[in-house]
């Protein structure tokens, strides 16, 4: 069921193949030039990506199905005949099917690349399995009947239904197709229909066909037909796995998305979107302006502009956006119906319900079916949605949850048209319908690094991921499972959802209701729903079996999951037996991957259906109840987009958004949407030739050990949120634009030089899930804060200009903000400038919204180190968070303490100490007051600290470095030894410009047992407070000083 619907990545966007023959590029052969051709054009991978000798299926994804479509195609372009005789399995690659078309049309043979000659492949080739001929031309009665029901019922070709091959695992034929062959067969042959029939009983044409044999009336089958093909006995539901006890939230198992920043649209590059005249756009308008807006805007540039109001049928959208494209060239679509609000699904019913997603989503679907074909490299798709500006990542929860489903669905047009801007654009429930108009214009023409994009509090934001290396701090309380929990579980059946169950069932021995849909077919068409049942009910006894065995109690309960009437039957009938319902687990879902404009609609409302109708009925139907938890299975599809899945992804990400509503609405409740990756060992993406795709694509299947207890852990741990489950991910991460959206002709750095800040950087890179990358390249011999800030003759790159560098990256990512604050910083290894040579340094921010409304820029700096024998390797020197805030400061006035001195230390005597040069000589004098207390008063003028006099600091670093050196002055008199930066608990940065004040640093030391720290007030005379250091502790240089030497700084201590 849904928990197994994970299919392999199309190959709207594949991966380089491993190395094969030479890619055919210049092959020099129209025959086979003209095949490639066809071939990408079919299966929509780049042309260079073709190499001859892939094979169709283990190597390039190319199913059995859409095989023979390339196969029609192919005869089609070369006028060749059909062929009763051919078999797919004989040409499995590329250079098999050129042959064939040379073998046919001899008089255009020419020079092709050397290859094997035509025919079956041979076991140096391929190894496919063992099957008897194709039943072409058998003369058979029987089975040229049932191959003629086959072929009109699956659209297969006749001459490419192979008796041998699976129906589900090799042609795709899935169950409710395979029901509804059964019944034409039966009806065909006058076999009464038989109660006891089971699906699994008939995997190929060959026991289809045995069982007409067997079962038709004496007469009706005429002699000389084939003995029936042995019954396989299925094997077991759920295989024996031993699960890992290793957190999942430690393990790497798992990625939290969260909120990065994006740069400013000034800094990301164009889109090569062109809004001008004589371009075509369609815009789809909301109700509340921003539409109207945005076509005025538009229009005044002197496009044409489509603009639909209504809400028409899906069909009829799609019939008149395919009639204007024919008319021209569509530039492209902005979709705006789910910026209109809509009332929350606690106060709705199923058919208000339908309504917002048909306003929306099925809306969107019939659009994009007009606009397919037009939907070509250098046009746009945007959808806009009003789910609160953070796509539901926030605290707040999302907002309009129906518009997740609007998101899934772009990601996945993004996916499967990859050439194309597609944007899914998020915005605050109060935004303007100017500024809606105007930021939708804004996105079509510039940054493409990003599908997902949110305006909220003034920031642009987007959706990343970050893999988890603990329980995140927003952890609610734990849920405790015992023989009293009560489960329900949508999907029972499938392999994956039943191994889970039992996980639960082991740890809890509670109650479990296992709700089994009976999807596809309608309720009238009852011998289907039959078969399709049966089929189930074998592995649910199985279920049912293993689970007693674990002391759990499980009852089954059949029910159409999109039905909620029969939804509130099951959940009344347990309340009515258990009284309570403690866990929902929503595992039911199908997967269908076929691309938008293959895919029928009544799939697409099928498939989307299972997950929005299902999750929707079952949170109606316990609303009066307590329910403590809700689990959504999801898919990578669902945080991705897949090309091909459209419906899965769409209605995935609906329940996701869904659930970060209902969470965000029920305080101490848990709300768990997991996106499983393909599963290794159990489930579908276990057939065919998905594992080697997956391989292929760099993603890993998932160890059933690892994923299994995953929920299990995250509802004892009190998690709450949504979690990627899977190791590499492989295309799935790359980037959509090479330079991460941003403009690499230097506008981020060339903001540095406009905002007059120290630091020259360059080589500035973006990526979605990291954030910045730059490098900072200085010279000791130039730079005084190198020079004068040498150990033992080498230049190090001082602590507090590590922090003025994280400053600074903060500031050039979110312009607009501040730095109140830097966190956590930690001094892990000097920056050494061996030779007195320069060296550059890399400089990494990912800008983090956070709940409580900052931006945490996670920075760290790092070189890259060269050791004799050795390969080059990074080398970690400082971290830290940035903390930004925006709106002025509060300033913080303390009283100044008129008590005299009563001991201290002049500058001369503290540099005979210290090892800093003039620029970085930065105390007069430390006292120790009659008070107690001590302080450190600035040395002035200062010479420059950099070449750049007219350069403004971020943080002030040598305010801070006087704090640090008067609280060096007091650790040498108290230790006797000096000690250099390690780690600062917090600076908090009120004012960094000293604006010719007379500077001090008022020092409170906390001496404990194991460590010696600080905290540091960095005031003027007037007491006004510039900074304030929290938790400053050193790591003491070995060795200690001469006597004579620390006479002065003991005089400090007293």
């Amino acid at each position: 069921a849904g928990a197994s619907a994970v299919s392999a990545p199309a190959p709207a966007a594949p991966v380089t193949p491993a190395p094969a023959a030479a890619a055919p590029a210049s092959t020099g052969n129209a025959v086979a030039e003209k095949v490639l051709a066809v071939v990408a054009e079919k299966t929509g991978y780049p042309r260079d990506m073709l190499e001859l000798d892939l094979d169709l299926e283990a190597d390039l994804g190319i199913d059995t199905v859409k095989q023979a479509e390339v196969f029609a195609l192919v005869r089609e372009s070369f006028n060749i005949p059909r062929q009763d005789t051919l078999k797919l399995r004989d040409y499995p690659t590329l250079r098999h099917v050129i042959r064939f078309v040379e073998s046919n049309r001899p008089d255009l043979a020419g020079s092709a690349p050397a290859a094997p000659t035509p025919g079956p492949a041979t076991p140096m080739e391929t190894t496919p399995t063992a099957v008897a001929p194709s039943a072409a031309g058998s003369g058979d009665p029987v089975e040229e009947k049932v191959l003629e029901l086959v072929a009109g019922k699956t659209g297969y070709p006749r001459d490419m239904l192979e008796l041998d091959l699976d129906l589900e695992a090799d042609l795709g034929i899935d169950t409710v197709k395979q029901a509804e062959v059964f019944v034409l067969v039966r009806e065909s042959f006058g076999i009464p229909r038989q109660d006891d029939i089971k699906l699994r009983d008939y995997p190929t044409l060959r026991h289809v066909i045995g069982f007409v044999r067997k079962h038709s009336p004496a007469g009706s089958v005429p002699s000389g037909a084939a003995a029936e093909a042995p019954v396989a006995t299925p094997p077991s539901a759920v295989p024996a796995i031993v699960v890992s006890e290793k957190s999942p939230f430690e393990s790497g198992v798992l990625r939290r998305p969260f909120l990065s920043v994006r740069p400013p649209l000034t800094a990301c590059k164009q889109t090569g979107v062109r809004l001008e005249k004589g371009s075509r756009v369609v815009v789809v308008a909301d109700s509340e302006g921003a539409g109207k807006l945005l076509c005025e805007h538009l229009e005044g540039r002197g496009v044409q502009v489509l603009r639909i109001d209504a809400r028409p049928e899906r069909a009829e959208i799609e019939a008149a956006l395919r009639q204007w494209a024919q008319a021209g060239n569509v530039a492209g679509l902005f979709f705006l119906p789910a910026l209109d609000r809509a009332a929350p699904l606690s106060d709705i019913d199923l058919v208000e319900f339908r309504k917002q997603y048909r306003d929306r989503v099925l809306l969107l679907h019939g659009a994009t079916r007009g606009l397919y074909d037009s939907l070509n490299p250098g046009t746009f798709f945007i959808t806009a949605t009003r789910m609160g500006g953070q796509h539901g990542y926030g605290a707040a929860g999302a907002v309009n949850p129906v518009g997740g489903a609007v998101t899934g669905f772009t990601k996945t047009v993004r996916r499967e048209r990859p050439g194309i801007l597609a944007k899914a654009v998020d915005f605050e429930e109060e935004a303007s319908a100017e500024m809606i108009a105007s930021a939708l214009l804004d996105e079509a023409e510039r940054d493409p690094g990003a599908v997902e994009i949110g305006y909220s509090n003034g920031l642009r934001v987007t959706v990343s991921l970050d893999i988890m290396q603990a329980l995140p701090a927003d952890a609610r309380t734990p849920l405790s499972l015992d023989e009293n929990t009560v489960f329900a579980v949508t999907g029972g059946a499938g392999a994956i959802t039943v191994a889970i169950v039992r996980d639960l069932a082991a740890a809890s021995r509670g109650t479990f209701y296992l709700l089994d849909a009976r999807a596809m077919p309608p309720e009238s068409e009852h011998p289907l729903l039959n078969l399709v049942v049966q089929d189930r009910e074998a592995a649910k006894r199985e279920v049912f079996e293993r689970m007693k065995a674990e002391k759990g109690r499980v009852t089954p309960a059949q029910v159409e999951e999109n039905d909620g009437s029969a939804v509130k039957a099951v959940v009344d009938s347990i309340r009515e037996q258990s009284g309570k319902l403690d866990v929902i687990l929503h595992a039911a879902g199908l997967e269908r991957s076929r691309s938008l404009d293959r895919k029928p609609v009544e799939e697409f409302d099928l498939v989307f259906r299972v997950k929005a109708d299902g999750l929707f009925n079952l949170l109606a139907s316990t609303r009066d109840m307590d329910v403590k938890a809700v689990v959504g299975f999801s898919s990578v599809a669902g945080r991705f987009g897949n090309a091909g899945q459209a419906d899965y992804a769409s209605g995935n990400d609906f329940m996701c958004k869904t659930i970060s509503w209902w969470s965000s609405v029920q305080p101490g409740r848990l709300g768990i949407a997991l996106d499983w990756t393909a599963w290794g060992g159990i489930g579908m993406a276990t057939r065919g030739s998905i594992p080697e795709i997956m391989k292929r694509a760099g993603i890993d299947m998932l160890d059933p050990a690892e994923g299994l207890p995953v929920i299990r852990r995250a509802l004892q741990a009190g998690f709450c949120g949504e979690a990627v489950v899977g190791r590499r991910l492989g295309i799935l991460m790359e980037p959509f634009d090479a330079d991460g959206g941003i403009d690499p002709n230097g506008r981020l750095q060339a903001r540095a030089q406009e905002k007059a800040l120290i630091l020259p950087f360059d080589k500035v890179t973006f990526d979605l899930h990291q954030g910045m990358t730059a490098e900072i390249r200085l010279d000791p011999k130039v730079e005084p804060f190198l020079y004068d800030h040498a150990i033992d003759g080498i230049p190090v790159l001082p602590g507090v200009m590590g922090l003025e560098t994280f400053g600074e990256a903060a500031c050039l990512l979110v312009p607009e903000w501040r730095v109140s604050a830097l966190e956590d910083v930690r001094f892990l290894a000097p920056m050494k400038y061996y030779r007195h040579e320069p060296r550059p340094v890399i400089v990494r921010a990912k800008p983090v919204l956070s709940e409580d409304g900052h931006i945490r820029v996670f920075t760290t700096l790092s070189s890259v180190q060269t050791v004799v024998g050795r390969e080059p390797e990074e080398k970690l020197h400082f971290s830290g968070t940035v903390v930004l805030e925006k709106g002025r400061v509060e300033g913080v006035q303390i009283a100044v303490d008129s008590a005299g001195p009563v001991g201290g230390i002049g500058h001369d005597d503290i540099y005979r100490v210290y090892f800093h040069g003039p620029a970085y000589r930065v105390l007069e004098m430390v006292n120790r007051l009659s008070s107690g207390r001590i302080v450190g008063t600035m040395r002035a003028p200062l010479p420059p600290d950099t070449t750049k006099p007219n350069s403004s600091s971020i943080v002030g670093p040598r305010l801070i470095e006087l704090g640090f050196q008067t609280a060096g002055v007091w650790e040498i008199g108290q230790t006797g030894q000096m000690g250099l930066p390690s780690v600062v608990e917090k600076v908090t940065v009120l004012e960094s410009a000293m604006n010719g004040q007379n500077m001090v640093a008022e020092l409170s030391p906390k001496p404990s047992q194991d460590t010696l720290s600080f905290d540091i007030k960095v005031r003027d005379e007037s007491g006004k407070v510039y900074l304030m250091v929290e938790g400053y502790r050193t790591s003491r240089i070995p060795g200690g000083l001469p006597d004579e030497a620390l006479e002065r700084f003991r005089g400090v201590i007293g």
